[in-house]
């Protein structure tokens, strides 16, 4: 059971797509729009029980530096991991980051503008053709996440 959780509007198809990506995998998906930033700890609370994993989505209004330590504490707490989509985060206290590199980022940008530049049709929404998984070990451990060995060599990075 994911809870998956963001703040601005226009996350809210991101949101859609990812309930469809989860259908095939059976994953049950909780999602909850935050709407006040000084709401966060309650709405927190009213996920107790009914979720197993946290996933932040990149939405700037919601990872600030003031909110984050609430889901960081959250998780810790609880013992429930925290994902978040940048690599930055998982030194911060989440427990995996999944995410897009800014290298990968610029390539599809530059990869956009050429297609703009040659007036080429492109789709509405690009996708990172890499991303990559950054471990933070000790906080895995810490809220009871097993992580083979296998996904350790195979995520880009760990933090220790």
């Amino acid at each position: 059971r994911l809870g998956i959780l963001w703040k601005s509007i226009r996350f809210n198809g991101y949101v859609d797509e990812l309930r469809q990506a989860a259908k095939p995998f059976d994953m049950a998906i909780l999602d909850m729009q935050i709407k006040n930033s000084d709401d966060v700890a309650d709405q927190l609370r009213a996920l107790h029980g009914k979720i197993d994993a946290i996933w932040l989505v990149p939405d700037p209004l919601l990872i600030k530096a003031e909110i984050l330590p609430m889901f960081v504490q959250y998780s810790r707490s609880n013992r429930m991991p925290l994902f978040v989509p940048t690599a930055g985060l998982a030194d911060q206290g989440a427990t995996a980051a999944i995410g897009p590199t800014f290298r990968e980022i610029g390539r599809q940008a530059g990869i956009a503008a050429r297609k703009a530049l040659n007036h080429q049709l492109q789709d509405d929404k690009i996708y990172p053709a890499q991303v990559k998984t950054v471990i933070n070990k000790a906080i895995a451990a810490e809220v009871g996440l097993l992580i083979s060995e296998t996904v350790l060599k195979n995520a880009a990075g760990e933090t220790p």
